[in-house]
């Protein structure tokens, strides 16, 4: 361990010790934390974080993931300051329902049964849809599902993972870092992930440099509202990325849809 981190490390204990004695300070020490945990977490490989949380830190990773979005989320949490000032911290720091809305854990607009069952070809079943609602899981048939009042970024996600995550930021990167540190710990075995096609983006490098296989379906996807209706176009098109060990069934199963690419 270097000595920036071991800095790092003495300034991020000594900041949250100060804020469980200190109420009227939570708003710009949480914010400072959530800055000096992001640079630790980006300075860390994958599969590295949530042991270097638990080697170092007097708080567990969901305390630290917390410190994290409300420094996402610093210039909202400002503007809110001193009113009810830890509740506006315990609320902005979960993950906001997606601008793009176009995502299995929006209220009004869901995946197509086509791109669900063909995913189950390919996995056998799907264990875990970890940004999902009741009315998504219908048509996904996930053995648990964690709402957007859940906070699935802190849960357990099984070994067989389907996630449509919501697709505006920072909320989109952060379950995409979730999948792909799930699946270096060994976690998560298998997974599909459906988001759009911003293959220029952080997110979405990152997920096409680990995939095993891909699909870029030939139209944007019509998603379906509340009544089964196919209305919601989306603004820009999709890829679903596959990650396990059966990336040849996962092409035969998806070529139907359009272009597929082993990873």
């Amino acid at each position: 361990m270097n000595e920036i981190e071991k800095s790092r490390i003495g300034k991020i204990c000594t900041l949250h010790s100060e804020i469980e004695g200190d109420i009227m300070s939570v708003l710009s020490k949480s914010i400072l934390l959530g800055e000096l945990l992001s640079q630790q977490k980006d300075s860390l490989k994958h599969g590295e974080w949530i042991p270097w949380v638990e080697s170092n830190l007097p708080f567990k990773r969901v305390q630290a993931a917390k410190y994290i979005r409300v420094f996402a989320n610093r210039e909202l949490l400002n503007e809110q300051s001193t009113v009810h000032l830890e509740g506006a911290i315990d609320s902005l720091a979960k993950p906001k329902p997606a601008h793009v809305a176009q995502n299995s854990g929006n209220n009004e607009w869901y995946t197509p049964p086509t791109f669900i069952e063909a995913a189950k070809e390919v996995m056998g079943d799907i264990d875990t849809d970890p940004a999902s609602s009741e009315i998504a899981n219908v048509t996904v048939q996930a053995k648990q599902i964690y709402t957007k009042d859940d906070d699935g970024l802190d849960k357990e996600w099984g070994k067989i993972v389907w996630i449509n995550p919501p697709y505006s930021q920072p909320e989109i990167g952060q379950f995409c870092d979730a999948l792909l540190s799930r699946l270096d710990s060994g976690e998560v075995k298998e997974a599909c992930a459906l988001v759009n096609n911003a293959t220029e983006t952080v997110f979405g490098q990152k997920l096409l440099s680990v995939c095993n296989a891909a699909c870029f379906p030939s139209g944007r996807i019509k998603f379906l509202d509340t009544q089964g209706d196919a209305k919601g176009a989306p603004l820009q098109g999709q890829m679903v990325l596959y990650f396990g060990p059966q990336s040849v069934r996962f092409i035969e199963n998806f070529s139907t849809f359009g272009v597929c690419l082993y990873g």
